[in-house]
């Protein structure tokens, strides 16, 4: 039995070794179920198909964008308020608006067009200086308190949906490589074959050379 692995996809490997282990379990014959060859195939091919199955990626982007969002509403929201308030000269505690504003004017008008790392600085900054003493008394003349603690919350949960993305992320870069568990599968199943072959003369393994022969076969096809 001759296998070119070269030319057997992911999956194509995969599938024969999957195979060729139910073969080996459904067959009558104990020494080949427990053999050290056998246990070894098992463990490479389990260590494989973890590895294929696996995401590059978490997946936790959409919930990272959507929060994201939600934190660029929070600030349009106030800045768009303080902005329309600061051009009516009559309103109220316009002073209270300006020093507001003028807040949002230092840390950036524009977060909301910064990469992500980038707007967290920058907002977690204007939130500080907002949560000064003479700050919350501008947001509570102006009636602003909700918003601004939608502000800070909205912040606080995308920065915890990112931080989750990133250890996410990098916990599955640190999986062993598919290339590496290939090699090892591709060792343990040629061996095992070999083993099956040279067993051939032996009548009760003939049965289980001639069904992986032509699982072998069909992988070729």
């Amino acid at each position: 039995m001759k296998v070119n692995y070269r030319k057997l996809s992911t999956k194509d490997l995969a599938a024969l070794a999957q195979r060729v282990i139910e073969a080996v379990k459904q067959s009558e014959i104990s020494e080949a179920k427990t053999h050290l060859f056998m246990n070894k195939l098992e463990v490479s091919y389990q260590k494989y198909y973890a590895v294929i199955s696996k995401k590059t990626f978490s997946g936790k982007g959409k919930t990272v964008a959507q929060a994201n969002r939600e934190r660029d509403k929070a600030f349009s929201d106030m800045k768009i308020f303080l902005s329309g308030y600061t051009r009516v000269s009559s309103a109220p505690n316009i002073d209270d608006a300006i020093a507001l504003y003028n807040q949002f004017k230092i840390h950036g008008l524009k977060q909301d067009q910064l990469s992500y790392a980038e707007q967290t600085v920058q907002l977690g900054k204007l939130i500080e200086a907002l949560s000064s003493e003479e700050n919350q008394n501008h947001l509570k003349n102006l009636s602003l308190e909700v918003a601004f603690e939608n502000l800070k919350t909205k912040h606080e949960e995308f920065k915890l949906h990112y931080s989750e993305q990133a250890q996410a992320n990098a916990e599955l870069r640190e999986t062993t490589s598919a290339t590496k568990q290939r090699k090892e599968l591709e060792r343990d199943l040629r061996r095992f074959l070999s083993l099956v072959t040279l067993m051939f003369d032996a009548d009760e393994w003939i049965s289980l050379y001639n069904n992986l022969n032509e699982f072998v076969k069909a992988a070729k096809s």
